[in-house]
């Protein structure tokens, strides 16, 4: 049976002491106590490619040429081409570079783009190229989350979509691929200053 009191309130001078106690805490822990960093971003991006590789014995040869928009908007083409002997390791040639592209046009079913990129031997290489989807598109996410109690948390999360394609134009390949996605990431770090 629980036990009745007979004070309707709680004696004032009870309500005063907590109500101090809670504030002196609350000072105690004033903000220049704990120091936060918070980072969010979202990125959408928009892109094809192909990597195109051609095997002879321990000789690899590979071709490597990717199209996209980044979330601020802006375009690019990279494109790679290197021959390394797998036996060995001994590469005998390793080409790259990257270029805001001259026209660029998507959508999940084809995608267009014109750049002159120029390469890490002071050579370039005049891109046009077109993607093609050739098949349906399969749809991804992703999700991550990390934290350590009282000092941070980091979680990410991602979704998009993928078609395979073909390349044509200057170079090809029917092993390419169309992609959109759209990724969130949130890191908050505690610490004292």
């Amino acid at each position: 049976m629980p036990v009745k009191s007979t004070d309707r309130h709680p004696p004032l001078l009870a309500i005063i002491l907590a109500f101090m106690i809670a504030v002196a805490g609350l000072v105690a822990m004033a903000p220049t106590a704990f120091a936060a960093s918070v980072y969010r971003a979202d990125y959408k991006a928009q892109f094809a490619g192909a990597y195109t590789p051609q095997y002879t014995g321990c000789i690899l040869t590979y071709t490597d040429v990717q199209a996209g928009r980044a979330s601020d908007g802006a375009t690019y083409m990279s494109y790679t081409t290197a021959s390394q002997d797998l036996c060995s390791g001994e590469w005998f040639y390793y080409l790259y570079g990257t270029a805001p592209t001259t026209a660029f046009t998507f959508s999940a079913s084809s995608v267009h783009a014109v750049a002159t990129v120029p390469l890490n031997d002071l050579s370039a290489i005049s891109l046009d190229l077109t993607w093609r989807a050739t098949g349906p598109a399969y749809k991804w996410t992703s999700s991550f989350r990390q934290s350590l109690p009282g000092d941070y948390l980091y979680k990410s999360s991602g979704r998009g979509q993928s078609r395979p394609a073909t390349m044509t134009g200057t170079l090809s390949s029917d092993n390419g691929y169309i992609a959109a996605s759209r990724d969130t990431y949130l890191s908050v770090s505690i610490g004292t200053p």
